[in-house]
């Protein structure tokens, strides 16, 4: 089997089998006939698992024992026609090549044209081709990393990533890419991206109630009003980046009105050799001062350009990454539950190398990262009956975060729009549980993340005592966390108090039976915290021990006269 070395395009193309002209058949401007099946086969290695690629025939021929293509006729894959002409006349890489071909002159004289071309050259040529495509000889899939055609005439072909086209799998390699071989018996050829692919994260800061955890950077996660959110672009270049003069990189990414953004003070541009690297770990490249690099920050737009990449990053391994991390914060736009919040971004980079990197550009499919934010909604109810709402109670929301108490503060209310934590407990926000209607009892905080909290009771309805402080913890289950998007699928809380747990979860609660359970699309957990009467417990002093007393003062009294009628000296007494 032949072994040829080659690199996709859209940057580049290489032919590396010479085309003849010598024995071409008449007339020489007609379409080849559709050819049977044939013993030449091309795989394609380095394939993307589950793309289409088709090969189209070019030119129909007769490979000589060197390899050459002789009896030349234009293919079935291809649209001869005057349009493809001119287009070839026009490009600047096969302009004089074509300058005195015309379609009367047939396929033998535009394999003539191309004899001997270049690789910048084949890859026009493979432009032009690429816009009078006809029928497919063959299509087939990408698995386990190779595309396999088999049983194809022998001739010239243009091959295609046909997913691409519909960015199917939405990443940047998934913009088309072409490669021409003449076939002849069975070859291989080796793919390479010749266009750079962008992946963006969210960093998820998951805590426990005393330890805060080490940060991950995911594709969704879950926060709070208030809370920075950072995220991180990491941009892979292209395999031909050696053959640009100059090179266009711009990152463009658009937080959603749920985001405030930071500013560009928050914003770290640089060079990694591995994408989980961070800004100050050993062997990356600071590119925050390059020469040509613009960060514009305003309002929920950023964008990092390199006018010129090739200035700041003249050459590169394979393994390294440019990278962007920036912070934003989750305001009260932000929406709660599985719907999420969403942040899009985008890669537009140089695709021309024809022109030094001054042509062509072109941009990645959108890549989309969501961060998710819950509401939490409580019923003040009498511990003997659960569905008696209690109003007028008042209460404070804190958790804990390294072994710190924070309060969550926000405008006094029944439920209220979280703006933050604060350690002094004077600025909590005062919750207070409605007094009528459908509202009686409820309480809560709009814009929680996934996590451990407490309730703490201030102001006991009338009749009843101040509970214990609560302890509730939210749980959020999210699928395809490291695909391509992180899915909010499930949603659970759990309530303990005086030492009695309770558990809703989105699951319970899809049949309605759960008085209260969780909302999974409004991202609401919902549960009740309870009081009891003070008339039932004694040290308050209720009427029951206030009569127990009474009679015993009587008891007391009548067991005095008794004991002072029976004293000596006294009328009635003993002697």
């Amino acid at each position: 089997m032949k072994s040829l070395h080659f690199q996709a395009a859209l940057a580049a193309v290489f032919l590396t089998v010479s085309l003849s002209a010598a024995g071409a058949a008449v007339p020489v401007h007609a379409a080849g006939p559709a050819a049977a099946a044939g013993n030449g086969g091309v795989t394609l290695t380095g394939a993307v698992n589950g793309h289409t690629y088709k090969a189209y025939c070019i030119f129909t021929g007769t490979a000589d024992e060197k390899g050459r293509l002789t009896q030349i006729l234009w293919g079935p894959g291809v649209s001869a026609d005057a349009q493809l002409i001119e287009r070839l006349r026009k490009s600047p890489l096969t302009g004089k090549r074509f300058a005195n071909v015309s379609l009367e002159d047939g396929a033998a004289a535009a394999a003539a044209a191309m004899k001997d071309a270049g690789a910048m050259e084949s890859k026009a040529f493979a432009d032009a081709l690429s816009l009078s495509l006809k029928d497919a000889a063959q299509s087939v899939q990408g698995t386990q990393g190779s595309a396999v055609f088999t049983g194809l005439p022998e001739g010239y072909y243009l091959l295609r990533d046909e997913s691409a086209i519909s960015e199917k799998d939405g990443k940047a390699e998934s913009v088309t890419q072409f490669m021409l071989r003449i076939v002849s018996g069975q070859q291989s050829a080796e793919l390479k991206s010749a266009v750079p692919s962008l992946t963006k994260r969210v960093r998820e800061d998951s805590a426990s109630e005393e330890t805060l955890h080490h940060s991950e950077y995911k594709d969704a996660a879950d926060c709070s009003f208030g809370d920075t959110v950072s995220y991180k672009l990491i941009g892979t270049l292209p395999d031909n980046y050696d053959v640009y003069d100059t090179y266009r990189y711009v990152f463009r990414d658009q937080a959603g009105d749920g985001f405030s953004m930071k500013g560009a003070d928050s914003v770290k541009v640089y060079l990694a050799d591995h994408e989980n690297a961070a800004y100050q770990d050993t062997g990356t490249k600071d590119l925050s001062d390059a020469e040509g690099l613009k960060i514009t920050c305003s309002g929920h737009d950023l964008t990092v350009q390199f006018e010129d990449l090739k200035k700041a990053v003249p050459s590169f391994r394979a393994d390294q990454r440019i990278i962007v991390t920036y912070d934003c914060v989750m305001n009260g736009n932000a929406v709660c539950g599985s719907k999420g919040n969403e942040n899009r971004a985008t890669l537009s980079f140089s695709n021309d190398p024809n022109e030094g990197g001054k042509g062509r550009v072109d941009t990645t499919p959108q890549e989309k990262t969501k961060v998710y934010t819950y509401q939490l909604l409580l019923t003040k109810t009498d511990s003997s009956n659960n569905s008696l709402a209690l109003g007028g109670a008042v209460f404070e929301l804190y958790r804990k975060r390294g072994g710190v108490t924070e309060y969550a503060t926000g405008k006094d209310g029944s439920v209220i729009d979280l703006t933050g934590w604060t350690k002094d407990e004077s600025s909590a926000a005062k919750l207070s549980s409605g007094l009528t209607g459908a509202g009686k009892g409820k309480f809560g905080v709009r814009g929680l993340d996934s996590g451990t909290y407490y309730v703490k009771e201030l102001q006991a309805p009338d009749g009843y005592r101040a509970g214990d402080d609560v302890k509730l913890v939210i749980t959020a289950g999210m699928k395809d966390q490291n695909g391509m998007n992180g899915k909010l699928d499930s949603l659970k809380i759990s309530v303990e108090q005086e030492g009695n747990t309770r558990t809703h979860d989105s699951t319970s609660n899809e049949n309605g039976q759960d008085p209260y359970g969780v909302l999974l699309e409004e991202g609401t957990v919902r549960s009740n915290v309870t009081n009891r009467s003070s008339v039932l417990l004694p040290v308050t002093g209720g009427t029951g021990t206030a009569i127990f007393y009474g009679a015993g003062i009587t008891v007391a009294a009548m067991a005095g006269i008794v004991l002072l009628s029976g004293l000596p000296g006294k009328k009635g007494g003993r002697p």
